[in-house]
């Protein structure tokens, strides 16, 4: 069975390279608040001069997590917190 960190990285990579204008790592980790967290909007807000809360928002309205996550949620100053479905 594949990683379901790497799968999600992977997904969301050309997410995050849109937004950024290039590459930029998605940054996908395990989270102690759900099953993974995505820290890559707070390296993307930096390069653009923007809030990170924005970018996490703009990727979760480009990439359609639903067939994998039962739940997202945008937590502190920009981290994606992803649950994984069942």
């Amino acid at each position: 069975m594949a990683d379901p960190l790497i799968t999600v990285a992977r997904f969301l990579q050309p997410t995050f390279d849109a937004l950024a204008g290039g590459h930029a790592d998605p940054v996908v980790r395990r989270s102690d608040r759900a099953d993974a967290q995505v820290n890559g909007s707070l390296a993307v807000a930096k390069t653009l001069g923007k809030q990170p809360r924005e970018i996490a928002q703009q990727v979760l309205s480009l990439a359609d997590l639903s067939a994998m996550c039962s739940a997202t949620e945008i937590g502190g100053p920009g981290f994606i917190n992803l649950t994984f479905s069942p």
